[in-house]
């Protein structure tokens, strides 16, 4: 499952950078370096609404840098788009993109929003852009192979996950999207497979897990693929994808009754979960 350039069907969109803080943020008063790592809030510390005020002050104060001001509305936009607030998240990329208009991440991650929003020619376009701007930035690939996916286009998303993973070998992020759309396209499954073990020595993580159950499951490696999503839910019991993929290897396995039960609570994490599943051709 894709994680969210921050997973059943890779219609989730990544952030492309959780946050950016400037070089010239180090700039020796205490009280604006406080406001850059709140802006940025790599650490997670600060709620959202915490984050959000900071990026506002830092976005008021006049001495700013067009391109420091451009960075303090991009992680602004960042934290609206986790709010799911996607068309504030929009104008807060505009306004980035006004006052620095090679910012790559901030035409990625408006990309990003404009797929929530169903607006997918603009989406392309943006995503389009972050890559003509930066070429060798995987994140742009990734972003755009997302944008593929939700579209149905599986052969793109396969291209473009491979190019990012060419520029960034060592990315789990991007190596768990190539896993993914593999899977999706039914194509190279060795090849997906490999993706999703290389991805799970760097970091073990549900998502990944829960794109290798899928991966085996293509593959009717069907004990394998029960095992992947049984260790995807124990280590997120909301991840509805896991839960209905270990329903559909029950139910290969013979298991009737388990396999139905992990079905029917799937269903009540995730309504559309049956119709995500049947979207890429696996049914009960």
């Amino acid at each position: 499952m894709r994680a969210l350039l921050k997973g059943a069907a890779a219609a989730a969109c990544v952030i492309a950078a959780a946050a950016a803080v400037p070089a010239s943020a180090q700039t020796g008063n205490q009280r604006l370096d406080r406001r850059w790592d709140r802006c940025a809030n790599e650490s997670g510390q600060f709620t959202l609404r915490q984050a959000i005020r900071a990026c506002s002050r830092l976005i008021r104060t006049r001495s700013l840098s067009a391109e420091d001001r451009s960075i303090a509305y991009y992680d602004r936009g960042n934290h609206r788009f986790d709010q799911g607030d996607y068309q504030a998240a929009i104008a807060d990329f505009d306004a980035a993109i006004a006052q620095h208009s090679a910012n790559a991440w901030a035409h990625t991650n408006r990309g990003n929003a404009y797929v929530e929003l169903g607006q997918y020619d603009r989406a392309l376009a943006d995503l389009t852009e972050a890559i003509r701007l930066d070429p060798l930035d995987g994140g742009g690939y990734d972003a755009r192979s997302s944008y593929y996916s939700r579209v149905g286009d599986f052969a793109n998303a396969v291209a473009d996950s491979r190019e990012a993973t060419r520029l960034a070998p060592d990315n789990a992020d991007y190596l768990n999207s190539l896993c993914w759309h593999l899977a999706q396209a039914n194509t190279d499954l060795d090849e997906a497979r490999r993706a999703c073990d290389r991805s799970l020595e760097i970091r073990l993580d549900a998502a990944t897990l829960d794109s290798r159950g899928f991966v085996a499951l293509r593959q009717g490696r069907n004990q394998d693929a029960w095992n992947d999503y049984n260790a995807a839910f124990q280590a997120d019991s909301t991840l509805a994808s896991a839960l209905y993929g270990r329903g559909l290897a029950a139910l290969r396995l013979g298991r009737t009754e388990e396999g139905r039960a992990d079905l029917d609570a799937a269903a009540h994490l995730d309504a559309e979960i049956a119709a995500t599943y049947a979207g890429v051709g696996l049914t009960p």
